[in-house]
């Protein structure tokens, strides 16, 4: 008796273990408050979303844990008016909700509910002058990539503070991510902290200049992934 009591003890302690340690679950806690988080969203106006669990860590020097009072965007170069922003401040400009998929060149995807604010009205505020013709991000991390300005304004890309309806989590990308919907996921900027307006992107860029496609688009180089 005494051992199948310890042989069920044993396995409900597995079990603890194996799911109970982040990854799998549907809850959330915020790295960045360290208070008990509510659930993220699974489907969102019948569209059915991954969580982000199942987007892989794997950025270039780890997650950036920043402090959010001391943070700031600053929009810079060859425009009219350079701006800087505080996080408060980006979180009342008009607000976007979009489903858009991720795709890894590592192989993997992930369909998230993505909710944030259109790179354009930054761009439109800080006045971009004729001879921009690329929008340079740049991570807390040193990260960095760019966009063409034509396509920031044709497909309308956001800048997202919120996944699956809660704030970003630290690993991915708190405070500010930038989506490149249509782009692998080497041209999505984490940890944004500066956009710079520029007439080249000649040798900028982490994975561009390592020999990755310098577009970045999805399916045009090494697979195109399903999205259903």
């Amino acid at each position: 008796m005494k051992s199948g009591i310890l042989k069920i003890s044993a396995i409900l302690l597995a079990t603890v273990l194996l799911f109970g340690c982040g990854g799998g679950g549907n809850t959330t806690t915020s790295p960045d408050t360290g208070q008990p988080g509510m659930a993220e969203l699974s489907e969102y106006m019948g569209i059915q979303l991954f969580n982000t669990s199942q987007m892989r860590e794997n950025s270039t020097r780890g997650p950036q844990v920043i402090d959010i009072a001391k943070w700031r965007l600053e929009i810079t170069g060859l425009v009219d008016n350079p701006r800087t922003y505080t996080y408060d401040e980006l979180l009342n400009k008009p607000g976007v909700k979009r489903v858009t998929w991720v795709h890894c060149v590592d192989g993997w995807s992930a369909k998230i509910l993505w909710e944030g604010f259109r790179l354009r009205d930054l761009l439109d505020e800080a006045g971009v002058k004729n001879t921009a013709l690329y929008a340079r991000f740049y991570g807390y991390d040193d990260y960095r990539t760019w966009l063409s300005v034509n396509f920031v304004q044709v497909n309308d890309v956001m800048v997202a503070y919120k996944a699956n309806g809660l704030p970003l989590r630290t690993d991915r990308g708190f405070p500010l991510h930038v989506i490149s919907q249509g782009k692998y996921g080497y041209k999505w900027c984490k940890w944004l902290v500066k956009i710079e307006l520029a007439e080249s992107v000649e040798g900028f860029g982490y994975y561009e200049i390592s020999g990755y496609p310098a577009e970045g688009n999805v399916g045009d180089w090494y697979y195109k992934p399903v999205e259903y």
